[in-house]
């Protein structure tokens, strides 16, 4: 008489988790290969330009890693002689040169000092002084160096970019925005005083028609010289004059 052993209950689960293991580690494995994208195949209007034809040297510089200066993502970023200041939209994280943390510039509420989100900012080094465009309030904040408020005003137009061009002139970018979609439209860019007291503005000779509507919200801009520098892209017209 011959006699068949059935293998344990418990056998039969262990050889099926080993079994799913290997099929998930096979399936993890292939997921995960590198791929490669030549972009310059790709992409036509594109050339490899040197790194030294950009600067003298490439730093790497490590931010020091605490619970309050992690960053989910660069918005913005401006370096003083002394300092490294950065924007992840919901704050404004201010870095020594060697990448220590020193600060949050403002907290994150509603009062005179502070902000829900940050939508632009700018430092200026000579008075050792940043201001931050507070999203969605229409509100320029003003701090010292060392992150104490000094002051803010409010300005009444729709705006998420600014440069601080004189002691007493703040320019603003209007958003890119079809016809009739705010009543600044028109104008590209409106330069007001500490108060926001418009001083001027600037006609949009770019403006964008486009059905269903297309907005722009930030471009590329920058100050030098006593210049701003805008590129506005190919959208509708020649770029912006001013």
């Amino acid at each position: 008489m011959t006699t068949t052993h059935k293998p344990p209950f418990q056998l039969f689960i262990f050889l099926s988790i080993i079994a799913i293991a290997c099929t998930s580690s096979n399936t993890k494995n292939q997921n995960i290969l590198p791929y490669n994208v030549d972009i310059e195949k790709n992409i036509k209007n594109i050339k490899s330009i040197p790194l030294s034809e950009l600067g003298e040297k490439v730093e790497y510089l490590p931010l020091e890693t605490t619970p309050n200066s992690l960053i989910r993502r660069i918005i913005g970023i401006q370096f003083s002689e002394k300092y490294i200041f950065i924007s992840d939209f919901d704050r404004l994280l201010q870095f020594d040169r060697v990448g220590k943390f020193i600060r949050q510039v403002g907290d994150n509420g509603r009062g005179p000092g502070e902000y829900i989100h940050v939508s632009d900012f700018w430092i200026d080094e000579m008075m050792e002084k940043v201001y931050v465009m507070a999203w969605g309030i229409s509100t320029i904040k003003e701090y010292d160096f060392n992150g104490n408020f000094l002051k803010s005003f409010k300005f009444d137009f729709s705006s998420l970019q600014f440069v601080k061009t004189g002691n007493d002139t703040y320019t603003f970018v209007i958003t890119n925005a079809p016809i009739n979609f705010d009543k600044d439209s028109e104008f590209r860019l409106i330069e007001t005083d500490s108060t926001g007291t418009i001083k001027s503005k600037f006609r949009n000779y770019n403006r964008v028609y486009n059905i269903p509507p297309f907005i722009v919200t930030k471009i590329p801009m920058y100050y030098f010289n006593d210049t701003i520098r805008i590129n506005e892209g190919n959208y509708k017209t020649s770029d912006t004059k001013l």
